[in-house]
């Protein structure tokens, strides 16, 4: 019996070698050479039975291993196929052939792929002197980018094995940031050499020091006291310097400048060094001293203990919106369910100088004060009959004031059945009352009873904008009717943050924001001041087509200024809000009839005179 089992597994085993033989037998072999100018060169491989080279039958090379040299043989059965290569070492976005083939049992095949390529050899320097300099570069065939391989860079001077055809090279100057574009054409077997020429840098060096006390401070140390801004001397606008900063000293480009130091000491004024001049290569160091501030920590607790607030409260409540964590930011901790305590997070507090009377809203519990005699006012957000007085706290430098207040308990706990689901909900004990608002608006200080856009949006705890942008401008949403001004609302008291838009067919305005704070039963009288230039567009005698044409008047990133309420056939005269502008004048057809940069100055009149 044995030896009948052992002939048949004998018997089985040797078939099955013969099936194997057979097949290896029917197999066909190609021969798969990648030539980059008649030299084999490593490539990426793929024998695919569909053209979707993600569906490899075979693969020589898979991405991340190791780089297969050419020549190579694959032995494949019969059956029609699709040959994938690619060589590797072109910085080309298109440089893989896609072949079809069919293998035939015991047939030998040969593919021999001859990529053409040329070379790139990109250089940079300065125009006068020849000096050669530092630069990134960007290459594009089209839409595509070329080189470099993303997350990393390209420098000069640099020499790349491209495919033929025209490419873009983009490249920006390390020191000042220059950029310029040029095109170039690369041919099969030659070299093509772009020499990119820059003016010549302009830049000087500005160290800034802040000194306190006759110590200067490091970076990390003196941004808790205020922060470095510069501005062109000329046009007094903002301006990044070409790299520095943060604690390093800055890079400019030639020419005057002025430094802000914006001061987060409470009771301390900005200070501004002004007439900074950087020449050429110039190294300048500049000190700005500042005192010594005092600190105040506040530590705000309930005076008891919310009973069943004491739990966590997750999303299964549907009264979220009246809870702690919306209306404080959790009286212990964040929105959303942590487990509430005693503190307070959701803390303002105004800070009043007894010299001088001065005011100022904080909303943090840590924060630093100019020496001197305060007394300082705590409310929780948006609780502001809660207030406690604390008076006549002398700030010495250095000095470092801690307070611990208890406010009462402002809500009361309801339970509440909702889909036989008892709940809990808070209610106020006080309710928050209403408050009167009333704005009004002059231009150049002429008071004007235009229309405007007006809209208010709550303030969180953090003196963000909560959601929920509430507007009184229109009756119908989209609609220009707008308010009459002055206004006069009634709204629940509160922390808000406004805008308010005066509009007209010859009234061009930016919005002017503000933050404002109500109680119960108060008054606010709010005046905005508008500053304006004014904008005249005629036509010159000969010109017999000014009334066809339409104005597009933008700013910034080309956002329009003209809306649907305001006039946009010619003539145009409108007062407009100071800055800088692009007019251009559109035929009936959508054609640019004329264009030209403005600039509009306040008190000013700025006409175009079209020709």
């Amino acid at each position: 019996m044995k030896i009948k089992i052992t002939l048949s597994v004998i018997t089985i085993l040797f078939f099955l070698f013969l099936n194997e033989l057979q097949a290896t037998e029917s197999q066909g072999q190609i021969e798969i050479t990648a030539l980059i100018n008649e030299k084999p060169v490593a490539a990426v491989v793929k024998i695919n039975k569909s053209r979707d080279r993600n569906y490899a039958y075979w693969s020589m090379y898979q991405p991340g291993g190791p780089t297969l040299a050419t020549p190579l043989s694959v032995s494949l059965p019969p059956g029609n196929y699709f040959l994938h290569v690619k060589p590797l070492g072109i910085h080309s976005p298109v440089n893989e052939r896609v072949i079809p083939f069919k293998m035939s049992a015991n047939s030998h095949i040969v593919k021999k792929l001859d990529f053409p390529v040329g070379r790139l050899k990109i250089t940079a320097s300065e125009e006068n002197s020849g000096k050669k300099i530092d630069a990134l570069v960007y290459i594009k065939q089209g839409w595509r980018q070329v080189a470099p391989p993303q997350g990393r860079t390209l420098h000069t001077p640099t020499e790349l094995v491209m495919s033929p055809g025209q490419y873009k090279v983009k490249s920006t100057k390390t020191e000042d940031k220059q950029s310029i574009s040029k095109n170039i054409t690369v041919r099969s077997g030659e070299t093509a050499q772009l020499n990119l020429k820059f003016k010549s840098s302009h830049f000087g060096y500005l160290a800034i020091d802040i000194d306190m006390n006759g110590k200067v401070l490091p970076f990390k140390q003196y941004s808790q006291y205020g922060r470095i801004t510069l501005y062109d001397s000329r046009t007094h606008r903002e301006i990044h310097a070409l790299s520095g900063g943060y604690g390093q000293p800055y890079q400019l480009k030639s020419g005057r400048y002025e430094i802000q130091f914006h001061s987060f000491i409470v009771g301390e004024n900005d200070i501004t060094l002004e007439n900074i001049l950087i020449t050429d290569n110039s190294r300048i160091s500049k000190k700005i001293h500042i005192q010594q501030p005092a600190e105040i920590k506040i530590n705000a607790q309930w005076a008891e203990k919310p009973k069943s607030l004491i739990k966590c409260l997750r999303s299964k409540n549907p009264f979220d919106s009246q809870r702690l964590g919306t209306l404080f930011g959790g009286p212990g901790g964040s929105a959303g369910g942590k487990c509430f305590d005693n503190n307070i997070n959701g803390l303002i507090t105004e800070v009043i100088s007894v010299n001088d009377n001065n005011r100022r809203t904080i909303r943090k519990k840590r924060f630093c004060v100019k020496p001197g005699l305060y007394k300082i006012k705590v409310w929780p957000y948006d609780h502001k009959y809660l207030t406690k007085t604390v008076g006549a706290i002398e700030l010495r430098p250095g000095s470092i004031q801690q307070k611990k207040l208890k406010f009462r308990w402002p809500f009361v706990e309801k339970k509440v059945k909702v889909n036989n689901k008892t709940f809990t909900k808070l209610e106020r004990k006080t309710p928050l009352g209403e408050a009167y608002l009333q704005l009004a608006a002059t231009i150049n200080g002429q008071p004007t009873n235009s229309r405007a856009q007006f809209g208010v949006s709550k303030l969180d705890y953090k003196g963000q904008e909560s959601s929920g942008l509430f507007r009184f401008f229109t009756k119908e949403y989209g609609s220009p009717i707008g308010l009459k001004l002055p206004l006069k609302k009634l709204i629940p008291a509160g922390s808000y943050h406004a805008y308010v838009e005066p509009f007209g067919p010859h009234l061009i305005l930016e919005k002017q924001r503000f933050d404002f704070y109500m109680d119960a039963g108060s008054n606010i009288n709010k005046v905005i001041d508008f500053k304006t230039g004014q904008l005249k567009i005629t036509q010159s005698e000969k010109n017999n087509q000014i009334n066809k044409l339409r104005a597009f008047i933008t700013k910034g990133d080309n956002i329009s200024v003209l809306h649907r309420y305001h006039q946009n056939t010619l003539p145009l005269d409108v007062q407009i809000t100071p800055g800088s502008y692009q007019v251009k004048l559109y035929t009936p057809r959508n054609l640019v009839y004329f264009s030209k940069k403005i600039t509009i100055r306040e008190g000013k009149q700025t006409e175009i005179i079209i020709p």
